[in-house]
């Protein structure tokens, strides 16, 4: 529906350019009747595109970064540091999805005709709000990136460590059997 309207409104200002002063100012006065159920389904599509988002990333993160947000013992400091941060940028990132989520529910259990008249000036910018969640959640990315290569980097380093280990075992166990 909406795509006709829009093509309707896209017909009727190229007619109303071509004649302004018949036309010009009842297709403005159709056009300001229109304004409103435009507005209502762009914000419609961009609340459902939002929580779309939002269902995705947040499964995403309760899988891949769940694990790193507690404090371990013995984690080295650039490893908590890394974690203490990537903590905080996620307790941002699901305060402000929780905000987004709580305004769409209230949003939704509106009725349409309070929906439609509040969407004109759009008070409940969903997009904005959108797009305020996607700097967070990749900051919340970074982190946790950062966070699994310091992991991996000591793990290396310990695994390195065991290996020369061996090898200097190994090297005695050699000469031993060489001396004997």
């Amino acid at each position: 529906m909406v795509k006709i309207i829009n093509a309707f409104r896209d017909a009727g200002t190229s007619a109303a350019n071509a004649d302004p002063v018949d036309a010009g100012l009842q297709w403005a006065g159709i056009c300001l009747l229109l304004l409103p159920i435009l507005n209502n389904s762009r914000q419609s599509e961009a609340l459902l595109n939002g929580l779309d988002l939002i269902t995705d990333m947040v499964a995403r993160h309760r899988i891949i970064i769940g694990p790193y947000l507690t404090k371990k013992p013995g984690l080295e400091d650039g490893i908590y540091i890394i974690n203490e941060e990537l903590r905080r940028t996620t307790i941002k990132l699901y305060t402000i999805v929780l905000e987004y989520q709580a305004k769409a529910a209230y949003y939704i259990n509106r009725g349409t005709l309070a929906r439609v008249v509040l969407n004109i000036p759009k008070l409940d910018d969903w997009d904005a709000m959108r797009r305020n969640i996607i700097p967070i959640e990749s900051d919340c990315r970074e982190y946790n990136f950062c966070d699994y290569t310091l992991k991996q980097e000591s793990s290396f380093q310990t695994l390195t460590t065991s290996m020369e280990e061996q090898k200097s075992r190994l090297s005695e166990l050699i000469e031993k059997k060489y001396e004997n």
